[in-house]
């Protein structure tokens, strides 16, 4: 069994009953990055530049930012959804470890989305910025299936707290609908 798993911005270390979701501060890409704007100021390309050194400093603080976000999240919310977190320390958060990890994985990234996307059903929040529903509903790894309940393990994006605050029951139900025909 795999004890530790490597995201785009976290590395997240299971130990026991825990699951220690840690910032991954990316320097090597980083520093590409900033070699890349420098590049584009000198040519005069400031947008360019601006961009580049956007992405420079997403490579160092977009884990604690995803950190920071599931926190304010889970204490606002303390959704039947999420997996609870015990320790919010933003450079490290600590969760209960989730049994029955990859139980979606049969069903496609597009098949997950398109069922929880029906499942709201109202137009404000499919009209929102898709980042929500491709950071979390498009990896059937992001969530967990004991046989009892569901639960949504990476809850970082912006607007998860809306989601939940305003269609939790429904999304809950279109999980439970897909856990439900897992093989």
């Amino acid at each position: 069994m795999k004890m530790w798993h490597i995201g785009t911005h976290r590395f997240v270390f299971l130990v026991g009953p825990l699951a220690f979701k840690v910032p991954r501060i990316r320097i090597k890409l980083c520093f590409s990055l900033l070699r890349y704007a420098f590049s584009f100021l000198r040519e005069k390309n400031n947008e360019a530049a601006k961009d580049y050194f956007k992405y420079s400093l997403n490579c160092i603080f977009n884990g604690f930012m995803e950190n920071f976000r599931e926190a304010r999240c889970y204490f606002r919310t303390r959704h039947k959804l999420l997996t609870p977190m015990y320790l919010p320390f933003i450079f490290v958060n600590v969760y209960r470890r989730e049994r029955g990890v990859g139980n979606f994985s049969s069903f496609g990234d597009v098949e997950l989305i398109t069922k929880i996307w029906k499942s709201v059903g109202d137009d404000s929040m499919l009209a929102m910025d898709c980042s929500l529903w491709v950071h979390t509903f498009s990896n059937p790894e992001n969530f967990s299936y004991d046989g009892k309940r569901v639960r949504i393990i990476d809850y970082g994006d912006d607007r998860m707290e809306d989601l939940l605050r305003d269609h939790g029951d429904k999304v809950e139900a279109a999980l439970l609908s897909f856990a439900n025909k897992s093989p």
